[in-house]
C-alpha cells in the first residue's frame, strides 16, 4: 500500500477535532486507501480498538441494506452500543446514501464522534451539507498520481525520469497503474482498465445519477469534450458541432452534460480572466480532464495532441499544489495558467518545444509574458533539455519534467 503523505498531512492535524473530514474527487483516486492508512495512523498513535471504530464502504454488498439516513442511524447506534469514549465513523462513498447529511449533522452534536466521509461528487458539498455544517467540516480532494508521486512509486521500474514521464504521458496517473509491471505497461492492457473506469464513472454517476436517457448523445458530447481539452469552448459550439452530424441535442442539454462532467470531477472548467480589466471572462472557458490516461484510452494516443496532453498534466499539478487556476487574456494575447494561492501568483506558459528566438512559438509565448507588466513569477514550461534559468525579461525557462519534480511551495 502506497503512502500519499501529503494527504495524510492535510488530514491528521484534524483528527479528534470537532469538525467533519471530507474527501472528494473521481472514483478510484486512491481515496479509500487514504482512509485505511489513516485508521493505522488512529489505531497507533492513539492506541485505539477495532470496535470504536466503524467503517462502511457503499461500494461493498455488506452495506447494501443501508439506503437512507435511517438505516445509517441504526447501523451506527447499533454497532457503538456499551462503546466508550471518542467513536470513528468512516464512510465512503456516502453521496449513495440518501440524506446522509442528516445523520452527519446529527451526529457532529455530540463529541463522543469523529467523523471522515468520501464522496464522488461534487454536488455532495452543496447548499444542504453546507447549510447543516456551516464552518464545520473541511474538504480535501484527492487527485490521481501527480508526476512526482508516479515517478517515485515507480522508482525501480524506469531507467530515468525520461522514460517515466513517456510513460505518465501515456497511460496517466490512476493509483491502480501501480500494480502493473513495466512489462504490463501496455495499450491493450492499461487502456483497457481506464475505459472500464470511464464507463463505470458514466454509469454510475450520470446516467444512472441523472436518469439520462438518450446515452449516444452523452457519449458524443463527452468525447467532443475529451477531444476539446485545451480549447476555447461553449455549450453552443459543442450543439452547433452535434448538428452538423445530425444530432438534435440543445444547448441546454449540452449545459447539463457538461455540468454533470464537472459534478464526477471527470473534467474541470478553467475560466478565462481579463488581465487587464481583472474579472473573469462569461464566454469561452477552457476544459481539462481529470487524468491524461482517461483521454489516450478513449481517443487513442496521439502526438498531434501533444502541446495539450502538456497542458493538461500542468494544469492538474496546479489544482494539486493548490492553486486556483484560470486562463489569462491581455490585448489579445492569451497567458496559458494565472496560478494563484493566497498571496502568490505564478503565470505558466506550457509548450513541446520552444524553439529558437526566430520561431513563431518563441515569439507568442514571450509575446504574451511580456504583456503583463507586475513583478509576479513567469515561466515558459517545454520538454527541451537542462535549461532552468531566467531568460529574456527575467523569464523563466524550465524543462516540464523538472518542474513537475520541483518541491511544490
Amino acid at each position: 500500500m502506497f503512502e500519499r503523505n501529503s494527504y495524510l498531512n492535510k488530514i491528521t492535524p484534524h483528527i479528534n477535532k470537532h469538525i467533519v473530514k471530507i474527501l472528494t474527487g473521481m472514483r478510484r483516486t486512491g481515496k479509500s486507501v487514504i482512509i485505511r492508512l489513516l485508521i493505522k495512523h488512529i489505531k497507533e498513535k492513539y492506541l485505539i480498538q477495532d470496535r470504536s471504530i466503524l467503517v462502511i464502504d457503499k461500494d461493498l454488498k455488506d452495506f447494501d441494506s443501508i439506503k437512507n439516513h435511517n438505516d445509517l442511524n441504526a447501523h451506527i447506534d447499533d454497532y457503538f452500543k456499551g462503546c466508550k469514549g471518542i467513536r470513528y465513523i468512516f464512510i465512503d462513498e456516502v453521496q449513495l446514501i440518501e440524506n446522509w447529511q442528516l445523520s452527519i449533522n446529527s451526529y457532529l452534536k455530540s463529541d463522543q464522534y469523529d467523523i471522515y466521509i468520501t464522496g464522488s461528487n461534487s454536488s455532495m458539498l452543496s447548499s444542504e451539507l453546507s447549510t447543516m455544517v456551516s464552518g464545520r467540516y473541511i474538504n480535501i480532494e484527492v487527485f490521481p498520481l501527480s508526476f512526482g508521486e508516479f515517478n517515485n512509486f515507480n522508482n525501480s521500474k524506469f531507467s530515468d525520469t525520461t522514460e517515466s514521464f513517456e510513460y505518465y504521458l501515456r497511460y496517466g496517473g490512476m493509483p491502480y497503474l501501480l500494480a502493473y509491471s513495466k512489462e504490463q505497461y501496455e495499450d491493450e492492457i492499461v487502456f483497457q482498465y481506464l475505459k472500464d473506469l470511464y464507463n463505470t464513472i458514466v454509469l454510475k454517476d450520470i446516467i444512472q445519477r441523472h436518469k439520462v436517457r438518450d446515452t449516444e448523445e452523452l457519449d458524443r458530447v463527452i468525447l467532443f469534450m475529451f477531444d476539446s481539452i485545451g480549447n476555447l469552448t461553449t455549450a453552443n459550439n459543442i450543439s452547433t458541432y452535434l448538428k452538423s452530424t445530425k444530432s438534435k441535442l440543445s444547448v441546454t442539454s449540452v449545459l447539463n452534460y457538461i455540468s454533470y462532467l464537472l459534478e464526477t470531477y471527470l473534467m474541470y472548467k478553467c475560466p478565462r480572466y481579463d488581465l487587464l480589466g481583472k474579472k473573469i471572462l462569461s464566454i469561452n472557458s477552457k476544459y481539462y480532464i481529470n487524468d491524461i490516461g482517461l483521454l489516450n484510452s478513449m481517443l487513442g494516443y496521439s502526438f498531434n495532441r501533444i502541446n495539450k496532453m502538456l497542458e493538461n498534466i500542468i494544469y492538474c499539478e496546479m489544482l494539486q499544489r493548490g492553486y486556483a487556476v484560470k486562463v489569462g487574456n491581455i490585448n489579445g494575447n492569451e497567458v496559458d495558467f494565472i496560478c494563484e494561492k493566497r498571496d502568490e501568483r505564478i503565470y505558466l506558459q506550457v509548450t513541446y518545444q520552444l524553439g529558437n528566438p526566430e520561431s513563431e512559438t518563441y515569439k507568442r509565448e514571450y509575446k504574451s509574458l511580456n504583456s503583463i507588466k507586475d513583478n509576479y513569477p513567469k515561466y515558459i514550461l517545454s520538454t527541451e533539455g537542462k535549461i532552468a534559468g531566467k531568460g529574456e525579461d527575467g523569464i523563466i525557462r524550465m524543462n516540464i519534467i523538472e518542474f513537475l519534480l520541483s518541491t511544490p511551495q
